[in-house]
């Protein structure tokens, strides 16, 4: 090729870097080693028929072209397992103004745990959040009937492109929860028997970019009443079947459902290339106030009404939990 022929492209690849040049008459490619073949680019992509090696890919990242198999191999590495992230994430109506009791359980996390990071959304940063990172959600998400839909499914998609723990702002924090990161990839928590609402989203922990929850993004956009409550169309009876899904026998559905949304997924928003390590906790790790328990109904209702527990005894009915919700109910 001559030099009114071509222009030159940065490249980075396994064994070598440097450049390619791309013919501008026809379709022909070579890089600064000599290697020749022929090529297309279409969508940041750069697809190579080497004469000498067969095929490969490149993409282009900030205007360089990095061999697709490196890119993927550097991605692996960045998403190695380690502790959930140390952030705790709240969401409701307003940042400046909600209930007393919130507030006090609210400030139990930062006295709990100084060195987590606190984030505390409102319904605009919860919109804005999802118009930005998941563009193909968002008119979905702007169809439910109300917030309370969109604080529900806001956490799901939170925990996946950041990870941390989610809880809800009735939820009060007993001790550090250090230990609590290092329980598994996705931690949720066992309430009762009722078999649909057994497993609550009221408190979640994750690693990021957990295959689980494109599970449960992907069962979110199989319903089609919308109009039903929360809790069958965005809430605890969703999590609940997305948790039996994960773990049933037939795993065709389940691929098929997270290679849908995955597909939809820029690369620095891929899952991590394994199944996620969901583990269930007993009640009375994250859940000791079990609401259908008339018992217990007693002990919310004291609670809610303003006369709180003391510390003997929270430590007395709450032994071995990292945190209670009461259940306000407040949506």
């Amino acid at each position: 090729m001559s030099a009114q022929q071509f222009r030159t492209v940065l490249a980075v690849h396994p064994h070598w870097k440097g450049s390619l040049k791309l013919s501008s008459v026809d379709d022909q490619i070579e890089h600064e080693g000599g290697g020749r073949g022929i090529y297309s680019l279409s969508s940041g992509k750069l697809l190579v028929n080497w004469n000498e090696y067969g095929q490969e890919t490149f993409v282009e990242v900030g205007g360089i072209f990095v061999n697709e198999t490196l890119l993927r191999d550097a991605y692996q590495k960045l998403t190695q397992d380690g502790e959930i992230p140390a952030t705790i994430f709240q969401t409701w109506k307003s940042k400046v103004s909600f209930p007393d009791n919130f507030k006090m359980w609210r400030a139990t996390f930062s006295q709990l745990n100084p060195s987590f990071e606190t984030v505390l959304w409102d319904d605009d940063d919860n919109r804005e959040f999802i118009k930005s990172e998941f563009p193909w959600f968002y008119e979905f998400y702007m169809r439910y009937p109300g917030e309370i839909y969109r604080a529900d499914v806001v956490r799901y998609f939170f925990l996946y492109r950041y990870g941390g723990i989610y809880a809800d702002l009735d939820v009060e924090c007993l001790r550090s929860l250090d230990g609590l990161r290092r329980e598994g990839d996705v931690m949720l928590g066992q309430m009762g028997t009722d078999s649909d609402h057994s497993i609550p989203n009221a408190i979640m922990a994750s690693k990021p970019k957990e295959e689980f929850w494109l599970l449960v993004i992907w069962i979110i956009l199989q319903i089609k009443d919308l109009q039903r409550s929360p809790e069958y169309v965005t809430g605890p009876v969703i999590l609940k079947s997305a948790v039996d899904l994960y773990h049933a026998k037939d795993k065709i559905i389940l691929e098929n459902a997270i290679s849908t949304i995955g597909e939809m997924l820029p690369l620095n928003l891929k899952p991590k290339p394994r199944r996620s390590n969901v583990s269930i906790l007993p009640s009375k790790s994250l859940y000791p106030l079990v609401w259908t328990d008339p018992v217990h109904q007693i002990i919310r209702t004291r609670v809610l009404s303003g006369n709180y527990l003391s510390t003997h005894e929270k430590n007395e009915l709450f032994p071995d939990a990292w945190m209670t919700t009461y259940w306000s109910h407040s949506w």
